[in-house]
């Protein structure tokens, strides 16, 4: 199982290296998310979010069960 979950792990990154390289040197507009209590601003993009939206959803296809936590959207 354990080489299922590196075999896994390393589409899913490659499959977000592609989605983030096809943002590389575009104009992507930053946003800030709201600062919470105590912290500074948080910003990020189009290419963040959906480079982590590749990543989860190959994870998601091999293991629907899992549970996964991410930095732009949160726990999935």
């Amino acid at each position: 199982m354990d080489s299922l979950f590196l075999s896994i792990a390393k589409k899913a990154a490659l499959n977000g290296g592609k989605k983030a390289y096809s943002y590389f040197r575009t104009n992507v507009e930053i946003k800030t998310k709201p600062a919470k209590s105590g912290t500074h601003n948080d910003f990020f993009t189009c290419a963040d979010v959906e480079t982590e939206e590749a990543i989860v959803k190959l994870i998601r296809k091999h293991f629907p069960t899992h549970m996964i936590v991410g930095e732009e959207n949160g726990t999935h």
